[in-house]
């Protein structure tokens, strides 16, 4: 459908090499947001990133390329009371989130402490994990499971390019 070819139009180079492949959607309860099963080729992935980086630096390399490759998203995980987010490391991040609101008021930020950081540069940055701590107004028509999805579009802000945001399991790499 439209969705995917939006999708797809995003990063072609990631389609064509076939980094990206199979896709399908289905839309939240409330049709607020729309999730995506696209499938990676993880053979494709740069050798010296297999092993090498944790899970959240791994995601942000790939929601990266799922966004046309160009962009720095801010990844997030988590279970809508303590995020993790992930991002080019940033003296004074915590500064932009502590005490803030988002999501119309209905998640506060009551702290945040730096994780760590990735061992070797991804796509040319050093890569930082944060731990965020939130406070929940309220249940969103959504469930809290979705609060996040909401909270980082307002994080990476409209005028970027970071449309899609990652859900994850735990990756198991293969033998």
């Amino acid at each position: 459908g439209e969705a995917y070819k939006w999708l797809r139009n995003r990063s072609p180079g990631a389609w064509e090499r076939g980094l990206l492949s199979e896709c399908s959607h289905k839309y939240s309860p409330d049709y607020s947001n729309i999730t995506f099963d696209v499938e990676l080729d993880f053979d494709l992935v740069p050798e010296e990133y297999k092993g090498a980086l944790s899970d959240g630096f791994l995601e942000w390399y790939i929601i990266r390329q799922i966004n046309g490759g160009d962009e720095s998203c801010l990844v997030v995980d988590g279970n809508g009371f303590e995020l993790l987010l992930v991002t080019p490391v940033e003296e004074g991040l915590c500064d932009q989130f502590v005490g803030k609101s988002f999501n119309k008021g209905q998640v506060s930020v009551s702290g945040c402490s730096f994780v760590s950081k990735s061992d070797k540069e991804v796509d040319g940055v050093v890569l930082g994990e944060y731990e965020l701590i939130l406070l929940d107004q309220g249940n969103s028509p959504a469930g809290h499971n979705v609060d996040y999805i909401f909270y980082v579009r307002k994080i990476n802000g409209p005028e970027s390019e970071c449309t899609y945001e990652g859900d994850w399991g735990k990756y198991v790499y293969p033998d």
